[in-house]
């Protein structure tokens, strides 16, 4: 009796273990980034449409970004007036995923406080291909400690 009990324990436990499993999709792929927030150290985060009406100050520039489904990490790329921001001054300092499961994610990016200014273009290919782009301009950024 205590046999065929735990015999359909755990035929209910593989029951309910595989249907989790099998609920999951793949990931979906990047339809739409959206710039939400700008900021620097002195001035804090602000919302695209605050930092277009005031100055922000700080030493380097932030942007965060929303994207919706998945990006390729290695093609996300940000320009300034035409300017690529280098490798090596853009850094990911945040990603914090968005839904439950993740239907995407919220990146946060530091770099040059130069390259706030004029047409600020943020752009990546999705994990399936295709390109995706969003940009802001109006933002006035100053250095100050």
């Amino acid at each position: 009796m205590k046999k065929i009990i735990a015999g359909l324990f755990l035929a209910v436990m593989f029951v309910f273990a595989g249907s989790a499993a099998v609920n999951g999709g793949p990931a979906p792929n990047l339809f739409k980034i959206q710039i939400t927030h700008v900021g620097a150290e002195v001035s804090g985060w602000k919302t695209v449409a605050e930092a277009q009406k005031q100055t922000i100050y700080g030493q380097n520039f932030y942007l965060a970004a929303h994207f919706s489904g998945y990006a390729d990490e290695r093609s996300i790329k940000i320009s300034s007036n035409g300017f690529l921001v280098k490798d090596g001054e853009l850094v990911v300092v945040n990603k914090t995923p968005v839904g439950n499961p993740a239907s995407g994610y919220i990146y946060e990016f530091k770099m040059p406080l130069e390259y706030s200014k004029g047409l600020i273009v943020i752009e990546a290919a999705g994990i399936n291909g295709g390109r995706r782009s969003n940009s802001i301009s109006g933002i006035i950024a100053e250095y100050r400690q």
